[in-house]
């Protein structure tokens, strides 16, 4: 199967999975998995994660703890439709971005470099392989840090979004954890 092949069909049975779930228990499995995250890794002082996109899992009330914790907070920004994403401190309100209008700190916002990145995605494998949305954001971002500092990637989904093995393309950058509401897992290197 193609990328938009395989991106088509987990982005279904993601959907089909969550749409059995209610509120109180997709918020109860986003909560697991950042109790997974934070039984199995030392949580660094700055943390990006993201604003959840239709069926993703959601880290958003974990982030706001973790901000009222003491730790830098950081999402996905852009300072207009053709500007590379960026990760801008969340400091209070979110507003409308420049791509689909998803939610991110307000211009002005100070740029972080995240020492640990929650990524989402639509498929995984156990080796680290991730399929995004299919714009190449985060690979581009991920390799240009890559380039200038240590950080640890963590893949944030559901248990039904892994599979057993997913193409590669040389730019693609692998995940090194991927954490689910049943479990943290160190991805084959």
């Amino acid at each position: 199967m193609t990328k938009n092949e395989l991106r088509a069909r987990f982005r279904n049975i993601r959907h089909d999975y969550v749409s059995e779930l209610g509120a109180s228990a997709r918020k109860a499995a986003a909560q697991a998995a950042c109790d997974h995250l934070e039984a199995g890794l030392e949580l660094p002082d700055t943390v990006a994660g993201y604003v959840a996109f239709g069926d993703e899992l959601d880290p958003g009330p974990q982030l706001l703890r973790w901000r009222e914790q003491g730790k830098r907070i950081a999402l996905p920004a852009f300072a207009n439709r053709k500007a590379p994403m960026a990760f801008w401190q969340w400091d209070a309100e979110l507003l409308p971005g420049p791509l689909m209008d998803i939610p991110q700190p307000p211009g002005g916002s100070p740029a972080i470099d995240p020492a640990l990145i929650l990524v989402p995605l639509t498929a995984v494998d156990r080796s680290g392989n991730r399929i995004g949305q299919g714009a190449g954001y985060y690979d581009r971002k991920l390799a240009e840090l890559g380039r200038k500092m240590t950080f640890t990637t963590v893949g944030f989904c559901w248990e039904c979004q892994i599979a057993d093995a997913l193409p590669a393309d040389p730019w693609d950058v692998p995940l090194d954890f991927i954490a689910t509401p049943e479990r943290l897992i160190a991805v084959a290197s």
